[in-house]
């Protein structure tokens, strides 16, 4: 099998993106991490998520992870 070569991620950038995610988190009561936008769900999971977060009557937030 190949795999390919990873180039080694800095700890700058780990702790950045570990950043972003921690403040998503903090500025949104709900928030999914989705395939694709609410309006466009780019799986199924994804739209059955929004079509219960949407029937219930909740807002979201949503970071589109393509």
């Amino acid at each position: 099998w190949f795999y390919p070569k990873f180039k080694p991620v800095s700890t700058e950038l780990i702790m950045s993106v570990l950043e972003t995610i921690r403040q998503q988190i903090k500025d949104n009561k709900i928030l999914i991490y989705m395939k694709g936008s609410p309006e466009q769900p780019q799986c199924g999971f994804s739209a059955q998520t929004v079509q219960a977060l949407m029937a219930c009557g909740e807002k979201f937030a949503y970071v589109d992870i393509l």
